[in-house]
């Protein structure tokens, strides 16, 4: 709220839905993937938490940018069609340390991996186990952006090493989006002129006791990748 009325920003009721995805994954037998994929169990929930957590860090930014840039000032006549809004990661640039916003970039990167369903050619080989006859190759998708952050070659971010290839994304990639979200959003919040912090979020649960969100980070197991 400010003296305006309601602000409708949702990023903050979207982290329950987050917590049970990596709960429900937490609790799972943990199997790795192979080199082409993970399990549906394992490969579903990893990517709707992935997609989640971008859209908290983007819609919290937002929010922070609407009182940091005083957005809340009228639009201009033209109702700013004449100006082209930064891109978030453009925005927080200089705002984050320079790893943690490299980190933020992969999240995205691999978010866009997800929602926007990018192909790639491969030619897979089942025996012994499921794996690359032949090198994939990205079909006609990334930015530059995304050719920067991700190793064509691994098909993996090369600071956090997350999957690119989509049907092998698996709990490892979601739980570092998510202490990824939580250090982003941690270190932009004494930017804040309403004191939106984390403990303001509420309570969690997530391996059968209350939490809050940065204790779930701290509290996950993230596992090795090969």
């Amino acid at each position: 709220m400010d003296d305006q009325g309601y602000i409708s920003s949702a990023s903050s009721n979207l982290t329950d839905v987050i917590v049970s995805l990596l709960d429900s994954l937490a609790r799972r037998t943990l199997v790795p993937p192979n080199e082409v994929q993970a399990s549906p169990r394992e490969n579903g929930p990893a990517c709707a938490a992935i997609v989640l957590v971008a859209i908290v860090i983007e819609g919290s930014v937002n929010r922070l940018r609407y009182f940091v840039d005083n957005e809340r000032s009228a639009p201009p006549e033209d109702g700013g069609k004449g100006r082209r809004r930064e891109h978030v990661l453009d925005w927080l640039e200089g705002r984050l340390p320079a790893d943690l916003h490299a980190r933020c970039e992969e999240v995205f990167c691999v978010r866009d991996v997800i929602a926007h369903a990018h192909t790639w050619h491969a030619r897979t080989n089942p025996f012994p186990t499921l794996h690359f006859a032949k090198q994939p190759r990205l079909h006609r998708y990334g930015d530059p952006r995304f050719r920067r952050v991700i190793d064509q070659r691994t098909r993996r971010s090369r600071l956090l090493r997350l999957n690119a290839f989509p049907t092998r994304i698996w709990r490892r990639d979601a739980f570092l989006a998510y202490q990824t979200m939580i250090d982003a959003i941690t270190a932009l919040e004494p930017l804040d002129p309403t004191g939106m912090n984390f403990s303001n979020w509420g309570h969690h649960s997530f391996n059968e006791k209350d939490l809050l969100l940065p204790d779930i980070a701290r509290a996950l197991t993230v596992p090795d990748d090969g």
